[in-house]
């Protein structure tokens, strides 16, 4: 089979059939490089710069931070991407973070919250392209796992309990000497 013989459409589409799948699974994945972080921890954490109260839930103000304070205590990070002039967004705090099943989990993670209108570099770097959107990170900046969309409590809680089991998963793998 000559590639030649196809028309330009045609061999466009073939182009974007093989590399879509590939797009695809590093973008769900969040892998933009072979384990590379779009943001990494920093090597202290500012002792100055401290959680604000979101619903029930005390959130970091940057990525920056909120990785330095995951790396120093080996934990997940949860980073919650918003938009005050999104409704779905609004309600996250109102239903999401009032939840005392999700604040209870949101205790095993470092939580950061994105105002994406403030801090569209960050939202870029992790792949942000809709709102709300959440993204979990392990204790070194790579993406575990992400979740678009308003959510019900007890579906977020599940999805909060697959990306900390994802994180133990790592953390098990880099001990091992995998990661």
């Amino acid at each position: 089979m000559r590639l030649v013989a196809f028309s330009p459409q045609a061999r466009a589409l073939l182009l974007c059939t093989a590399i879509a799948p590939l797009l695809c699974l590093a973008l769900c994945c969040g892998r933009g490089g072979a384990d590379r972080a779009p943001i990494e921890p920093p090597d202290s954490v500012d002792p100055s710069i401290t959680a604000d109260e979101w619903g029930s839930i005390h959130a970091f103000p940057s990525v920056k931070h909120g990785l330095g304070v995951a790396s120093a205590d080996r934990r997940p990070t949860m980073v919650y991407f918003h938009s005050d002039a999104n409704t779905n967004c609004l309600r996250v705090v109102e239903e999401l973070f009032t939840d005392p099943g999700v604040a209870m989990l949101a205790g095993h993670f470092v939580t950061v919250v994105v105002d994406v209108t403030e801090d569209k570099e960050t939202a870029k770097a992790y792949g942000i392209d809709s709102f709300p959107s959440f993204v979990f990170l392990d204790h070194k900046g790579r993406v575990i796992r992400r979740v678009k969309g308003l959510k019900r409590s007890a579906e977020f809680r599940n999805e909060m309990t697959e990306a900390e089991n994802a994180f133990k998963d790592a953390l098990a793998a880099e001990s091992a000497g995998e990661r």
